[in-house]
């Protein structure tokens, strides 16, 4: 009706300001509004002007709108990555923020709102486990990430907490079972988030080897969340980010050693002093009544007992190889498949049912040879050449001060005089033991002009006089 008005007291004479005045607008509406055609009987019912052109900012995807749109009604699941890529090959030349704006208010939802689920577990049934992790800043000025692994059972809601080196599979399976020693027991099911060192295959939920031994001693299940949906376990209280600002982040420490050393006393007043806010008593209250249930699914080993089942083959050289380390195993069996027990601090070999222990050297490139596989290497070996080299093998495998004192017989006796020095300090090492004879070659090595097999007798002498 504004527009009708300012067009009729324009036909009437009167000036752009005076209309300005009589409408109650400024004179630049009156001479835009007289640049347009005035309003038809039909807009003037309606009370709104027709416009070719719509008011505002003009749209800057513009006709790819209906490109984008027909991309995600063909596949809804398509990436907006994808989108930009294929709506910029069809000459899109606008920023990407647009396209990820409109792509998230195009996108039809991919599973539609249901009500959340919150369940309590019976006892003995359901436990939750997490790694979690925090920087946390010494008072001795250094800085260091702390990873941990926490598990809390539903029902009690008594937890165990682990601090790890890593999020490895190997960690995860020894955390879980010293949570089961803490317990007195496993639970039935098990829950997890869906990280590769708990499942194997996530489509066909095929547990890691590591966590299937374990389900397999306790006849228990484990289930995981499905991705995105952290609402789906259960009702108990944040086990990660209770134990990291209670305590990781809650209190102030030294050292590491400090830190590891509190845990336990922080562990006892969060199970037994502490009530709960969901229960109302404190954990070890209701771990009471969960423990007859827990342990009819005792687990017979703590976290650095637990024997972790892995497979090898005997090399040619009397080795078994494990995670960047060799150890030697009897040298009749060569080509044999091996049964290696891995725990935390050693491995166990088993070839064709003869064991040998071995203390773990992961990564470290070492041979443990034990000194029985190297007298029996050696008593099998018949060609003198053959043996010597032997014997000169299994001294380098014993470290680098070994190799060292035999660079200086090899290269500074004439020809192959060396041979008898060799047979020699080998027989020491075999009597003396490994540490035993290393620390008598540092006493040689350290007296730079008694390098020989002799000096090496005369401190093992000493070291047993001492003794």
């Amino acid at each position: 009706m504004s527009c009708l008005k300012i067009h009729h007291l324009r036909e009437a004479g009167m000036t752009q300001e005076a209309i300005a005045a009589a409408v109650g607008c400024c004179v630049r509406t009156v001479r835009t509004v007289l640049k347009q055609r005035p309003p038809s009987p039909e807009e003037v019912s309606a009370g709104a002007m027709s416009r070719l052109v719509p008011l505002g900012r003009p749209e800057v995807l513009g006709n790819f709108r209906a490109e984008m749109t027909r991309l995600l009604a063909e596949d809804p699941g398509m990436s907006t990555a994808e989108v930009l890529r294929r709506l910029r090959s069809a000459g899109y030349p606008c920023s990407d923020r647009t396209v990820y704006r409109a792509v998230a208010q195009v996108r039809p939802a991919e599973v539609p709102a249901s009500p959340e689920v919150r369940f309590e577990g019976l006892p003995g049934e359901f436990a939750q486990f997490d790694f979690g992790q925090c920087l946390v800043r010494f008072r001795e000025g250094s800085t260091a990430k702390v990873r941990f692994f926490a598990g809390i059972l539903k029902y009690s809601r008594h937890r165990h907490v682990e601090i790890v080196p890593d999020e490895s599979a190997e960690s995860l399976a020894r955390a879980t079972a010293a949570c089961f020693h803490a317990w007195g027991g496993a639970p039935k099911q098990w829950v997890y988030d869906n990280p590769t060192t708990v499942w194997y295959d996530r489509k066909q939920r095929i547990a890691h080897p590591y966590l299937r031994q374990l389900l397999a001693d306790t006849n228990s299940l484990v289930e995981a969340t499905e991705p995105r949906r952290p609402n789906q376990k259960g009702a108990v209280e944040n086990g990660v980010g209770f134990v990291k600002h209670g305590f990781f982040l809650g209190r102030s420490f030294q050292d590491p050693a400090e830190m590891a050393a509190e845990l336990p006393g922080w562990l006892r007043w969060a199970n037994e002093e502490r009530p709960c806010a969901a229960t109302g008593v404190t954990p070890a209250t209701r771990l009471a009544e969960e423990q007859p249930r827990l342990a009819e699914r005792r687990l017979g080993h703590t976290g650095a007992s637990l024997p972790l089942v892995e497979s090898s083959t005997v090399l040619p050289t009397g080795l078994v190889r494990y995670r960047g380390a060799a150890y030697s195993v009897d040298p009749r069996r060569l080509g044999a498949p091996a049964t290696l027990l891995v725990r935390q601090a050693v491995i166990e070999i088993d070839v064709g049912g003869v064991r040998c222990v071995h203390p773990r050297q992961d990564h470290s490139g070492a041979v443990s040879r034990l000194p029985q596989h190297s007298l029996a290497q050696v008593a099998i070996t018949t060609e003198h050449r053959k043996k010597t080299y032997a014997k000169r093998q299994h001294l380098f495998d014993l470290g680098p001060a070994a190799v060292t004192f035999c660079d200086h017989l090899i290269m500074t006796r004439p020809g192959n005089a060396w041979y008898a020095d060799i047979h020699r300090l080998y027989d020491l090492a075999m009597s003396a033991g490994p540490s035993r004879f290393l620390g008598a070659l540092t006493i040689s090595l350290a007296r730079k002009e008694k390098i020989t097999v002799a000096a090496v007798a005369a401190a093992l002498g000493e070291a047993e006089v001492a003794s």
